[in-house]
């Protein structure tokens, strides 16, 4: 009898390990300090970090046609994107070094936009350095 019930625990367990998965339909955030550029967003659309972070903009496998063009306003000059005005397909990523405080506005060239009073509009965001 007790046989039965450990390989019936065991099974069970094993079901129950089957049922995860990676792709759980986006409700898992990216890692700390990454932005993830896919399905015309940016995931998280806004990230506060401190002076000197690095962030890392992310296209996973599946995310085609987009970019990241930083703001003309920005407090300081930032990277865009590889290859501009290229747009990127996944798998790919770049990284961006934020240097001093401020509020750093990007945008897709295909999806968004910035405009020149800071207003996002579509596939945007902000870095708030602090």
């Amino acid at each position: 009898m007790r046989m039965r019930t450990m390989m019936g625990w065991m099974a069970g367990a094993a079901l129950l390990a089957g049922c995860g998965g990676d792709d759980d339909g986006g409700s898992n955030p990216p890692p700390a300090n990454t932005i993830s550029v896919e399905n015309n967003r940016f995931d998280p659309s806004s990230l506060t970090v401190t002076p000197g972070t690095t962030v890392t903009f992310d296209w996973p496998s599946g995310s085609t046609n987009h970019s990241v063009v930083p703001w003309s306003g920005n407090p300081a000059a930032l990277p865009a994107s590889p290859n501009q005005p290229t747009l990127i397909d996944g798998p790919s990523s770049f990284d961006a070094t934020f240097p001093s405080a401020g509020v750093f506005k990007f945008f897709c060239s295909a999806h968004g936009s910035v405009d020149d009073a800071g207003q996002l509009s579509g596939m945007a965001g902000t870095i708030t350095v602090q």
